[in-house]
């Protein structure tokens, strides 16, 4: 296993091809190259020059706390292009993998897997494999360098125009910079609340020997967020529950009353208490040096947790 030191130098490779994440971005210019070379309309190369400048401009002047310390736990640079993926993973709720979902789909890309064993796994289905940590890290390991791969050759397949380019591109760096947190134990995952694809956040630490930390974001809308803190100590869950925006209160209630249920089954629960903020709060994630995570119980928690977000929205 490479120390922290030496992974900060390592590039985000797709797992089969080891595309690296400069020759990824030398891929992506030589597209946004072709696409204004073939056109012979000045004016439009000009416009689309203009608005990626615009996009650019916007994203630093917007750029918030949450932005930067994402990008500083990731060890990337604040530039405007880091600054927009940051802010999209922060507030979006699209599927970053969905891309490579479809062409999976299609039969249009066919990959052999290292583990002839392994089935692709839907990207929305991968936070049920939280039971297995191991499992679930190198699936989401995978599914990354995969979606990578596949937004690579989409700009030169499928992009019809400058708006396409721009669409990728901004795909590609918020799966560059997942890639970077994942070496931290944060990741971003789709997963379906009864019909609305939602976003989680999902952040894991240990912060002694004897408690752990799972933080977990889900966005559920562009007017409804929450957040949960669950901490594990000596096999008792604790933890608090914050819905923010729209989130009605009953059914914040309703999740934890779910989660207290169905985690009493594997540990102890303690005190679940639950917050409810007119405004978005800033994600519970703590900046700073890393502990990794040596229990597998914490992903076990988030899953429990998750399946009850899920619960309460069938």
């Amino acid at each position: 296993q490479a120390s922290a030191q030496e992974r900060e130098n390592i590039p985000v490779e797709a797992p089969q091809n080891a595309i690296s994440a400069q020759e990824s971005e030398a891929l992506l210019k030589a597209a946004n190259e072709l696409l204004t070379e073939v056109s012979s309309d000045e004016k439009a190369e000009k416009e689309y020059n203009k608005a990626q400048l615009e996009e650019q401009r916007q994203a630093v002047s917007a750029a918030d706390q949450e932005s930067i310390a994402m990008l500083q736990r990731g060890e990337l640079p604040a530039s405007a292009d880091n600054l927009m993926a940051a802010h999209a993973l922060t507030h979006g709720r699209e599927n970053i993998f969905a891309l490579s979902d479809r062409r999976r789909a299609e039969g249009e890309k066919r990959t052999e897997p290292e583990n002839p064993e392994q089935e692709p796994v839907e990207s929305t289905s991968l936070w049920e494999k939280l039971d297995d940590r191991e499992n679930f890290a190198e699936s989401y390991e995978r599914m990354t360098g995969d979606a990578l791969e596949s937004v690579e050759e989409a700009t030169f397949e499928e992009a019809e125009s400058s708006v396409d380019v721009r669409h990728m591109q901004l795909n590609h760096k918020q799966l560059t910079v997942a890639a970077s947190l994942a070496q931290r134990e944060e990741y971003y995952l789709p997963m379906y609340v009864g019909e609305t694809l939602t976003r989680v956040h999902l952040t894991l630490d240990r912060n002694s020997p004897q408690k752990g930390t799972v933080t977990i974001g889900v966005t559920l809308s562009e007017e409804a967020h929450m957040q949960a803190r669950l901490y594990l100590e000596n096999d008792t869950v604790h933890g608090i529950l914050f819905g923010e925006g729209k989130v009605e209160v009953m059914k914040l209630q309703q999740i934890a009353d779910t989660f207290r249920k169905e985690a009493e089954g594997s540990w102890t629960v303690g005190n679940i208490s639950t917050i409810a903020s007119e405004k978005r709060m800033p994600e519970l994630i703590r900046s700073g040096a890393h502990t990794p995570t040596e229990s597998a119980e914490l992903y076990r928690v988030a899953r429990v947790f998750l399946h009850s977000v899920v619960q309460q929205g069938e």
